[in-house]
């Protein structure tokens, strides 16, 4: 066992330039700690290395989930995990609502899944009667990050969000925020640096 967790130890290193620029653009986000500084390259090479040792292929079923759930964390595909919901005025001022008359606004906290910490993100959630009411006062409304419903019904609401963004991947949180704004309005949304 001891042979296994020193081949696991053995990362080959980019040079401190490329390496601290990286560990600068993502130390302390989501707890995360210092980016990686390997390639998937290089530790798919690691991977099919330590395979062949006795070490590891004698090694309790538990070890070898960790080497592959650090390969995906470092370098393969981040997923995203929704916190919290929170219908903001709908919470706020405690009242009624017609569910076929509803336009509300919704945020949803989003992180990688396996870290800590999460992001804000927020959308309307209208119906066709609340939109129709809308477009009375104005005679345009841009649609992004609206969500039109049928009827407003929170439970279902929060499924559907979940379900889709549960099947969304990017290779980094950053990629996979954009993709997640593209439902709902990131709060880091068109910020630079």
């Amino acid at each position: 066992m001891e042979q296994f967790h020193d081949a696991l130890s053995e990362r080959p290193q980019l040079s401190s330039e490329t390496s601290h620029a990286t560990n600068a653009s993502t130390a302390g986000r989501y707890g995360g700690g210092p980016a990686p500084t390997t390639t998937p390259y290089e530790d798919a090479a690691r991977l099919h290395a330590l395979a062949d040792k006795p070490s590891v292929a004698n090694a309790p079923i538990d070890a070898v989930p960790k080497l592959t759930a650090s390969l995906v964390r470092d370098h393969g595909t981040v997923r995203a995990r929704v916190g919290e919901f929170r219908w903001v005025d709908l919470e706020a001022e405690r009242r009624t609502y017609d569910p076929a008359h509803a336009c509300e606004l919704l945020e949803m906290y989003v992180g990688p899944q396996d870290e800590l910490g999460e992001e804000r993100f927020q959308l309307t959630v209208c119906t066709p009667s609340a939109l129709t009411k809308q477009l009375g006062h104005r005679p345009f409304l841009v649609g992004r990050h609206w969500l039109f419903v049928a009827e407003l019904h929170p439970d279902k609401v929060t499924e559907w969000l979940s379900d889709r963004i549960a099947v969304l991947e990017a290779p980094t949180w950053g990629e996979l925020a954009e993709k997640i704004g593209r439902i709902a309005e990131w709060e880091f949304e068109d910020r630079t640096g």
